[in-house]
């Protein structure tokens, strides 16, 4: 069978063997919203669980919007514009309002992403980057009950009206993003970043859809909670990052209604585990840099048998991603991926070492190799990946080290589906 990879903005054909082919792990996708700023609007004139916008908001008052980076699809500059009609309708003016982009530990983004994020809105409102290591920006709320500190952007905490917007997808830590995610670690300090990452509040396994009983999800959402945010947009995406479902109003009710729909919409179900996983992050900016390509591997984790292979296909056009943080160097100095975990055991979170021991996870339980063409293969090589310049090599090679009855399941827009091998769970 003849399959195609997302890579960066074009693909990378591979010809699978019918008699290995386990699964071709795609989501049947559900139709594309036809009038999209008309489903906005229906979800923010209809909110879930809580007021209307035009009971929440005053004319005068300081509205703070949060919004996705650029390592994000984009979808901000589809659903901002009928958030701010809506807020137009009820009073606010453009001085009032304050566009803020969650980054997290990410780096700043630039004028130029910003306007490819926003479009036109960046020449009318203010933006800013969170920066979470910015003291004179963060205020303290308060400390969840596991003692993370609520230390968030100082305008967003201080903005009479708070409002998240965002995307609904599998993620391996908090089970799913979107939500309470945008508030931490999306604006939240570093300390309380680093706690958030660290045992035990970051899982040891993938968690990739699950949030029951996740205490990442529910630091989130007592973090999120304690911001006291007053609204939410957030949507659900097809495969083709169209916008399939717009869900607004009360923060975790709204949340989980979109949560919902996409279990419902996009779990595949795999009949065994396979030998090799083909997987790619669904192509740019999903493919971005290596830092948010680690998501498809977490879930080829959830599918291969243990010592099995997983064939990463993706661009990386930014490098490594986060390199001012330093993370990959608890890869390259290391002797084995199994050092990595033990380390992190011990020293929790320091600048993305929770990214250095989920690739080290991977790593110490399958072999992982890459098709890339942007990241030196030395570097590569010191990081325990096997690199290919092309994905027949990497099949190839895969297949003549499992055999020839090896089972493969390839995952094309691995970030965008959530696998399970049937009775797994």
């Amino acid at each position: 069978m003849r399959t195609m990879f997302p890579y960066g903005n074009r693909y990378y054909p591979v010809e699978i063997p019918d008699q290995n082919l386990l699964a071709m792990a795609e989501t049947k996708d559900p139709l594309e919203v036809k009038d999209l700023k008309s489903a906005v609007r229906t979800a923010i004139d209809n909110p879930i669980n809580t007021k209307d916008l035009s009971k929440i908001v005053r004319p005068g008052d300081t509205v703070a919007i949060v919004v996705n980076d650029i390592t994000r699809p984009f979808i901000t500059d589809k659903i901002l514009p009928p958030v701010l009609e809506k807020l137009y309708e009820v009073g606010a003016r453009d001085k009032d309002i304050t566009i803020v982009i969650a980054t997290g530990v990410h780096r700043a983004n630039s004028i130029k992403e910003q306007r490819r994020m926003l479009g036109e809105i960046v020449d009318r409102i203010k933006v800013i980057n969170h920066d979470a290591r910015d003291e004179k920006g963060l205020i303290t709320l308060g400390v969840t009950k596991r003692g993370v500190p609520v230390r968030i952007n100082k305008i967003v905490a201080e903005s009479k009206v708070k409002i998240l917007t965002g995307l609904i997808s599998p993620h391996q830590q908090a089970g799913y993003s979107g939500g309470r995610k945008s508030v931490l670690p999306g604006i939240a300090s570093y300390d309380a970043i680093k706690i958030f990452h660290t045992f035990p509040i970051c899982p040891r396994d993938v968690v990739v859809g699950k949030i029951e009983g996740n205490l990442t999800h529910e630091e989130a959402l007592e973090a999120a909670g304690i911001a006291r945010i007053d609204f939410i947009v957030n949507v659900v995406l097809n495969s083709k990052d169209e916008i399939f479902k717009v869900v607004a109003g009360d923060l975790h009710a709204a949340w989980l209604e979109g949560v919902q729909t996409w279990r419902k919409m996009l779990e595949i179900e795999i009949s065994e585990y396979a030998d090799i996983a083909i997987v790619s992050p669904g192509g740019y900016p999903r493919d971005i840099n290596f830092w948010q390509s680690q998501k498809a591997i977490a879930s080829a984790e959830l599918i291969v048998k243990k010592g099995g292979i997983i064939i990463l296909v993706a661009q990386c056009a930014d490098g490594l991603g986060e390199e001012e943080l330093g993370w990959f160097k608890w890869l390259t100095q290391a002797s084995t991926p199994r050092e990595v975990i033990e380390r992190f055991e011990k020293e929790g979170y320091v600048n993305g070492s929770d990214k250095a021991y989920s690739f080290a996870r991977a790593l110490h339980n399958y072999k992982v190799t890459i098709v890339n063409e942007s990241i030196q293969e030395k570097l590569l090589r010191e990081m325990f990946f096997e690199k290919y310049g092309s994905l027949e090599d990497a099949l190839a090679k895969a297949l003549s080290e499992v055999g020839k009855q090896a089972k493969i399941v390839a995952l094309p827009r691995a970030v965008e589906c959530l696998p399970t091998v049937l009775g797994s769970t």
